[in-house]
């Protein structure tokens, strides 16, 4: 499995040697990268062991406590959460500093004095960040074979609590390298990635109260959904996002291209392209549209990653957080509900991500050009 990583991540940075690699080995010279592995490893091994140790001891004192097919689950469950809590404590730092760091050292200059391009610095920063996440995510794999091991969980859930844990990686990243190409000072970098996190996450769970409160004085306490209007603009912003991603993207091979150079220069194309991407994005998300219309207002709580994870794990979770979903033209509850919330939230994640990326290249190139 080790082995595997290394080459994976091998192939990855060297499509950016001139940064990603460099960087990467530069960082993992340092001692403080291996404390920080193991200290990671150490607090997923305790989140396992501690539950079993505390299962074990309490059946040897009074006969009773869990069972012991679920030691697994609950096992799964804490590995999650501790490394969702590690991940946003080590990764935004660790991104917030990479350029500002130049910065502040006087050598982005010379970064800039060289024949790479904006996007090569900053995708080469962010892949170098993202290599170091997916090593933290690595090391725990063991300790998810010992869940497995335990029983209650099979592979599959393993499989995607790891890619949601390695796109939330992806995400945390690029808001740090994002927030270090806007401030002089990594430290003000640090501070606003860290706030951004918080302040995503309280104004989320105030927005989603204040309209579940609002719903149940209008539905004077009965079962309230979140309606059509609400369900299309929560929709609307990830397809929009997803649009622009993807013609950004249709842009770049266009402009590969010499005969078809001009057409990707043109801001026309760039509109024209993202109103069509929305027109037919938005009829594929129509069944997303109604679902999450039958569905509880809390069900925007889903943008809280510690809410998604449990959602993700447990179908009781899912189906409390969401209320009611619906299958398109009938009145059942949908089926197998946690693989499609982990879908969904896979997909907002790495948009989100490749945004926040695309974002953190233009502010480089525009404060490049000044």
């Amino acid at each position: 499995m080790v082995e595997t990583l290394d080459r994976v991540l091998y192939a990855v940075l060297r499509f950016n040697p001139a940064v990603a690699w460099h960087e990467l080995r530069l960082r993992m010279r340092v001692g403080r990268a291996f404390v920080l592995l193991g200290v990671y490893v150490v607090f997923a091994a305790l989140a396992v062991a501690l539950p079993v140790w505390f299962t074990a001891w309490e059946r040897s004192q009074w006969g009773g406590g869990m069972e012991a097919t679920d030691l697994g689950r609950v096992g799964l469950h804490a590995l999650t959460y501790v490394q969702l809590t590690l991940i946003f404590i080590a990764l935004p730092a660790y991104g917030a500093s990479t350029i500002a760091a130049e910065r502040e050292k006087q050598t982005l200059e010379m970064l800039r004095a060289t024949l790479l391009t904006p996007w090569d610095v900053v995708t080469g920063k962010l892949l170098s960040v993202l290599a170091f996440g997916a090593i933290l995510l690595g090391t725990t794999v063991p300790v998810a074979a010992w869940c497995l091991l335990l029983g209650g969980v099979s592979p599959t859930e393993v499989l995607h609590v790891y890619v949601l844990l390695l796109v939330t990686a992806w995400w945390v990243s690029a808001l740090g390298v994002l927030m270090s190409t806007h401030f002089t000072r990594a430290v003000g970098a640090i501070v606003a990635s860290y706030g951004v996190i918080l302040g995503v996450a309280v104004l989320s769970a105030l927005i989603t109260y204040a309209g579940f409160i609002w719903t149940q004085i209008s539905t004077h306490g009965r079962a309230s959904a979140m309606g059509v209007a609400p369900a299309a603009l929560a929709v609307g912003v990830a397809v929009t996002a997803t649009s622009m991603v993807v013609a950004v993207f249709v842009r770049w091979v266009i402009g590969r291209i010499p005969l078809l150079r001009g057409l990707a220069r043109s801001g026309l194309l760039m509109a024209g392209m993202v109103i069509v991407l929305i027109g037919v994005l938005m009829t594929v998300a129509m069944p997303l549209v109604e679902k999450l219309s039958n569905a509880a207002p809390t069900a925007l709580l889903l943008v809280n990653p510690y809410v998604g994870a449990a959602a993700t794990l447990e179908d009781s979770a899912a189906r409390g957080t969401i209320g009611s979903t619906t299958t398109p033209g009938s009145g059942s509850p949908a089926p197998d509900l946690t693989a499609y919330v982990w879908s969904i939230l896979t997909w907002l994640y790495v948009v989100a991500a490749l945004v926040l990326w695309l974002a953190a290249v233009h502010h480089y190139a525009r404060r490049t050009k000044t």
